[in-house]
């Protein structure tokens, strides 16, 4: 499937589609944050996600950054799990600077390589509240996704 969303200078274009991408519906509690997990790896959303709903959020998961640019319109707010590098050339960072065009500001949380000294000042001066480094796991990321919500509704 073609970047194209990502790769023009807004992603207005994406949310005008219908997803082509069968996704599973959020399930969590009716009301409060959606916790949105994008990455490559379907068994870490997977389990992330289990472990986030088990922690009382409502999560969903999403395979690339088109699939979730398509959904994310009209969607509560919430908080952003992003794996930085997905199929397609795409990065968490293009998302980052892209989604404030689009009316969307949430949380993000930035899941990077170990080998990328950079990519914590860049998410940084995107937004992002977190940066973790790979391999990471489930409990550290609700931990992060906890943070981020608190200051969020500071």
């Amino acid at each position: 499937m073609p970047n194209d969303c990502l790769q023009s200078p807004s992603l207005c274009d994406c949310f005008k589609r219908p997803s082509r991408t069968a996704q599973q519906p959020c399930t969590g509690p009716d009301t409060g944050p959606v916790i949105h997990i994008v990455g490559k790896d379907a068994g870490f959303r997977r389990r992330l996600a289990m472990r986030l709903r088990a922690s009382g959020y409502c999560a969903q998961g999403f395979p690339s950054l088109v699939a979730f640019a398509r959904v994310a319109c009209g969607r509560r707010p919430g908080c952003l799990v992003i794996d930085h590098h997905l199929p397609n050339g795409v990065d968490a960072l293009s998302l980052l600077e892209r989604l404030p065009a689009v009316g969307i500001t949430m949380p993000a949380i930035v899941i990077g390589s170990s080998t990328d000294d950079l990519l914590p000042r860049r998410a940084a001066a995107l937004g992002a509240v977190a940066v973790l480094k790979k391999p990471v796991n489930e409990d550290a990321v609700v931990d992060a996704v906890a943070q981020a919500m608190m200051q969020s509704a500071a």
